[in-house]
């Protein structure tokens, strides 16, 4: 049975700007920094302008995601939901709701985001910023699949 992993279930609880889709660009900025930190990548304005444009889109799609069918029934594959502990951008709630969309087994795991202070980032960057154990669960599980 091919595993499902499932990277996030319903918009992130922002009480400050639950949207980033409507921003005008000068407001955008300022949002997106506080919600996920200040990447030293997007610092220079020529990288703001080109990526501003896609980063507005994937936030559309994502702010106003609505399943076609609401009635659905849950998939016939294991589902594994991971978050990072510590990240403020999700309850444990919303990740157990992935629990819902499986007939398979459910598991629920939580990663050790890079939390050192003066770190411009948060702990949703697990999967970049401390990739072993995210690497770990998926080759033991992807083994455990094709029986090596």
């Amino acid at each position: 049975m091919v595993p499902l992993w499932p990277a996030g279930k319903d918009n992130d609880p922002d009480q400050v700007t639950p949207t980033l889709s409507n921003l005008a660009e000068a407001e955008f900025w300022p949002a997106f920094e506080r919600r996920y930190g200040c990447n030293p990548d997007l610092q220079k304005e020529a990288i703001k302008k080109f990526v501003y444009p896609t980063l507005k889109s994937d936030f559309s799609l994502l702010e106003g995601y609505q399943p076609s069918d609401p009635s659905f029934s849950p998939l016939p594959c294991d589902l594994a939901a991971c978050g990072a502990k510590g990240d403020s951008r999700y309850t444990p709630e919303q990740l157990q709701g992935w629990k819902q969309h499986t007939a398979g087994k459910f598991t629920e795991l939580w990663f050790e985001g890079k939390q050192e202070e003066g770190y411009w980032g948060t702990s949703h960057r697990f999967i970049l910023d401390n990739p072993a154990k995210f690497q770990q669960f998926l080759s033991e599980d992807l083994s455990s699949i094709v029986g090596i």
